[in-house]
Parts: structure tokens; sequence; C-alpha cells
């Protein structure tokens, strides 16, 4: 699914504590296409909304953990494995994405409302981020289901980079 976001549509596909956040982002696409807010702080309302989604539906009851291991080099790179406990392969994401191509005035953003499941949507969302640059790196992201200790839920990360290091020597005989 992937459909025009209007506040019918945010009513219609997310749980009642989204509802209100999502109607924020949906508010601010206004001002950022007139730059009276900043780009980036629209870009970090949608991905903590995303944040919110993909714990909501991980958030079954029962402790989860999800990861997706990445690694590249040179200019290659992506996601190398997903991997979801088998009880959430058939529980999808409904989260907002968007489009922000230039016009000749400035932005002319539009958002919309998509549905993936999990293990797609975390394929999504980490597909290209740069680490393939120069010598490259790899990690894992883990993303761990909202509990006591954590009510939000928590993700971490793992990064190394690797590093091609030269070392020189001078000797006079």
């Amino acid at each position: 699914m992937r459909e025009i976001a209007t506040e019918a549509l945010i009513r219609q596909n997310f749980e009642s504590e989204l509802i209100e956040k999502a109607l924020e982002i949906l508010n601010m696409v206004p001002e950022v296409n007139s730059d009276k807010l900043p780009f980036e702080q629209f870009v970090n309302a949608i991905l903590a909304f995303n944040k919110a989604s993909l714990m909501a539906a991980l958030n079954t009851g029962v402790p989860v953990q999800c990861e997706v291991e990445y690694a590249g080099s040179g200019d290659s790179g992506g996601v190398e494995d997903v991997s979801i406990p088998d009880h959430l392969k058939d529980v999808s994401v409904t989260f907002l994405n968007f489009h922000s191509p230039w016009i000749r005035d400035g932005r002319d953003i539009t958002v919309y409302v998509n549905a993936l499941p999990i293990k797609d949507f975390l394929w999504y969302l980490f597909d290209h981020y740069d680490y393939e640059n120069n010598e490259g790196g790899q990690g894992t992201v883990t993303f761990t289901s909202p509990n006591k200790e954590h009510p939000q839920g928590v993700i971490v990360l793992e990064h190394s980079d690797n590093v091609i290091e030269t070392v020189d020597y001078e000797h006079a005989f």
C-alpha cells in the first residue's frame, strides 16, 4: 500500500496514539514547502514517527528482537540480512514516507502512507546509508520491542569502519 496521506487515511490506518503525531507531520508540509520550517526538523519528525510505528508493530506482548546486518566498501554494499522472529512474518508496519522534488520556488513535498511487512520495512529503511564509501564498514542494527525497562523500545547500532593504515619509516644507513 502506498497512498497520498490525508487526514481520513491517517485516521483509518494508525493506532490512536499515532494519529495526532501523523497529523502534526501532515500539517508541517506547507511550512516546510515555504521554508518557514527547517526541512531537517520535518525529516526528524518522520523518523521519530516511523520508529514509534515500528515499535507499535513489535509490541506483541512477548519480548522481540529484530536485526539488520549491513556491509559494504568502495561504491557497493547494502543490507546483507534481516532477521525477525517467525511470529512476526505476517505483521506489517504502517509508516509515513515523503517525496520532495525541488520546484522553481522551493519544495513540493508529498507525504505518503505506506504499509510493508516488518522484514521488508527494515530492509527498505536501511538499504543505503553511505557506510560503503571509502574503505567501507559493516554493522548490525538491533530493534528490541517495548518492555518495562524501555517502554519506547530500543534501537542499538553496532558499527565498524574499515580503515586502511599506512605506516611510513625512514632509516639512515
